[in-house]
């Protein structure tokens, strides 16, 4: 359960109010929210930052939130401080149109076609668009950090990207910056949960083994090495469990975790495999834009920075939302299964967002 949860839903509810940036954060298992505000001025040499890549964005091109602050400090500022007067309107444009069912079994078909023709996979989603109050979001928040304790839980709102919540449950690199150990995973493969599962099929296994390899390729091609971990089914609190394999390595002394993370960014969980193929696929076959959705959000400090794909999760702005979600295409995808993955996915989410609006 999160901590202090009325004091940090009315946190959210300001900066909502007034237009000013903000994220906040709990790492996986952590009960205490974690808070950043820029315009709070408690920026200092040292502190951890909250960092949000883009899709495709590479690390260079983060945007960073800073300020970190505790709730009470927060409220004390947020009460006082005025609207955010230059606040406009996000770069981003949130899409208003849910994707049709005709047409997401129509592109996937297409999809399906181009991996026969070149191999590999493609991550492919769909959006789910409605209306919600701007107030629904912080009850939304404080709803998902006490169904989902195991994943990195986040909302952030900033002129960039516009307003982002979710609860992922898939690490993109986490590295001790003492000693520079890391570690990643491979998180592909997803089926609903059974009280008598069967063992995983050659689809899921396939797609998770292309997530594998292209990791350990790239960590290979920087000139380490990486130590891999068996395959593990994995759930968080959801009615899906999926396959996940833990890689692990260490860093050259001397190097940053910024090459080996635009390496590894983005993964074939969350795009494809070989990259430039699925990308070209999305281009042709998808309609709306992913904004945030497939990149990462960061907790950067002195000692450690860890990063999650951005992925569980929605975007919002005044009155609207859009719910993300996806799943891989492979040549033995079927696309009415992998629409009911993608209904899978995202039922935690359209039920939280009933719940609270």
């Amino acid at each position: 359960m999160l901590e202090e949860a009325s004091s940090v839903e009315r946190c959210i509810g300001i900066c909502l109010d007034k237009g000013i940036e903000f994220a906040i954060c709990l790492p996986p298992g952590d009960k205490k929210a974690r808070i950043f505000i820029p315009a709070a001025g408690n920026d200092h040499a040292g502190g951890t930052v909250f960092e949000i890549g883009p899709w495709l964005a590479p690390y260079s091109g983060r945007i960073s939130v800073g300020g970190e602050t505790d709730v009470a400090s927060a409220l004390r500022f947020l009460e006082h401080a005025p609207a955010d007067a230059q606040n406009a309107s996000p770069s981003f444009s949130l899409p208003r149109t849910s994707t049709r069912k005709e047409t997401y079994i129509e592109e996937i078909s297409k999809v399906i076609e181009s991996c026969r023709r070149r191999g590999g996979k493609t991550v492919f989603s769909r959006v789910i668009c409605g209306e919600a109050a701007t107030q629904s979001w912080p009850a939304i928040f404080t709803s998902l950090c006490g169904t989902f304790p195991d994943t990195f839980r986040f909302i952030f709102h900033t002129k960039a990207t516009g307003g982002w919540t979710g609860a992922t449950p898939e690490t993109l690199l986490d590295v001790n910056l003492g000693d520079n150990t890391f570690g990643t995973m491979a998180f592909a493969g997803t089926r609903r949960q059974s009280p008598d599962p069967a063992p995983w099929d050659a689809k899921n296994i396939r797609e998770n083994r292309y997530v594998s390899d292209f990791i350990v390729s790239r960590i290979e091609s920087l000139g380490m090495e990486a130590q891999t971990g068996p395959l593990e089914t994995v759930t968080y609190g959801s009615n899906i469990e999926h396959l996940c394999r833990r890689i692990s390595g260490r860093l050259p002394h001397g190097a940053g975790f910024r090459q080996l993370l635009d390496a590894i960014n983005p993964t074939p969980a969350l795009c494809g495999t070989p990259v430039d193929d699925a990308v070209n696929d999305l281009n042709r076959h998808e309609s709306h834009n992913r904004g945030c959705y497939g990149g990462f959000v960061a907790l950067h400090g002195n000692n450690r920075f860890r990063a999650f794909v951005t992925l569980r999760c929605a975007a919002f702005t005044s009155g609207h939302f859009a719910i993300y979600a996806g799943g891989g295409i492979t040549t033995d995808s079927e696309p009415m299964k992998e629409w009911d993955e993608t209904e899978a996915k995202s039922l935690f989410f359209r039920q939280c967002l009933q719940k609270n609006m």
